[in-house]
């Protein structure tokens, strides 16, 4: 039984030589894709189904089929343990790959961001937050807002983390006269 198939990671995708391969086969040029890194941590069916990602929904069978064709190997299972760092599972989907400082292009600006709880909301405040931002983030929900400031505290950033309903008035004005 194959490991891979359009729910894996792109990044653990391009790191085999023979799940790239396939990719590269149904989607030529892909591996020089400079937008590709962007991708890494998100699924192949997630990005299928983005807006705007120019991605052929229609090949996602055939690029499935052929990966779960792929046999697990001694040279495939070496290339998947990247570190032994201890995450939950929590917060294992939302690790960014780290962004040296010289790239801090954010540094010093102010960033607010709603849905910031989940999703991509969660992973756009964690990435803003290793770019430098100090962040205030909001949400309906306040525990899954508090994984996503611990988070972005761990990246270095100062954040405000505020319950938020953007539909409500009120709740808009509270956030912003907050500090």
């Amino acid at each position: 039984m194959s490991k891979y198939s359009t729910k894996s990671k792109l990044g653990d995708l391009m790191r085999s030589p023979k799940a790239k391969a396939v990719l590269e086969n149904h989607l030529p040029g892909i591996s020089k894709d400079p937008q590709l890194k962007k991708g890494f941590k998100m699924s192949l069916k997630f990005i299928a189904n983005m807006p705007g990602s120019g991605f052929p929904k229609e090949k996602l069978p055939d690029i499935d089929a052929d990966l779960q064709a792929i046999e697990e190997d001694d040279e495939e299972l070496s290339i998947v343990q990247e570190d032994d760092e201890e995450t939950t599972p929590s917060t294992k989907m939302y690790t960014i790959e780290k962004i040296p400082d010289a790239t801090k292009r954010l540094k010093g600006k102010v960033v607010i961001l709603t849905g910031a709880s989940a999703g991509l909301g969660k992973q756009m405040s964690i990435r803003l937050a290793q770019e430098g931002a100090k962040l205030a983030i909001c949400a309906r929900s306040v525990d899954k807002l508090k994984v996503t400031a611990e988070l972005c505290k761990a990246e270095g950033a100062e954040v405000l983390a505020e319950k938020c309903d953007v539909s409500k008035y009120n709740d808009l004005k509270n956030l912003l006269i907050k500090r």
